[in-house]
């Protein structure tokens, strides 16, 4: 069986974990806290909490993509920098406003 020839071969994509750590490598430590957590019952995930903001979501992988905890797609887990570029966007704090 070969791959579809619009994606990567399962042995090129990284494992869930794998994965979610690359992410939580690719976020800005002084914008997030990030934790990787896999409590029974759960699934794994990471948690990433703005450092300046009240706001943070847990994200989670499947062999395919990153997702936010209601489920919509973030990006493809071949790019952990691209989903870190939305997590960021996402998750921003509100900039200040700039003094003059």
């Amino acid at each position: 069986m070969t791959p579809a020839a619009d994606g990567p071969a399962a042995s090129d994509t990284p494992a869930p974990r794998a994965a979610l750590v690359a992410l939580a490598a690719a976020l800005d430590p002084r914008e997030f806290a990030t934790t990787l957590t896999n409590s029974p019952g759960r699934r794994l995930c990471l948690s990433v909490t703005s450092r300046h903001a009240a706001i943070g979501d847990d994200i989670t992988a499947d062999h395919r993509a990153y997702y936010w905890s209601w489920s919509e797609r973030i990006g493809p887990l071949a790019d952990p920098q691209a989903a870190a570029r939305k997590v960021t966007s996402v998750l921003r704090a509100v900039p200040e406003p700039a003094h003059g």
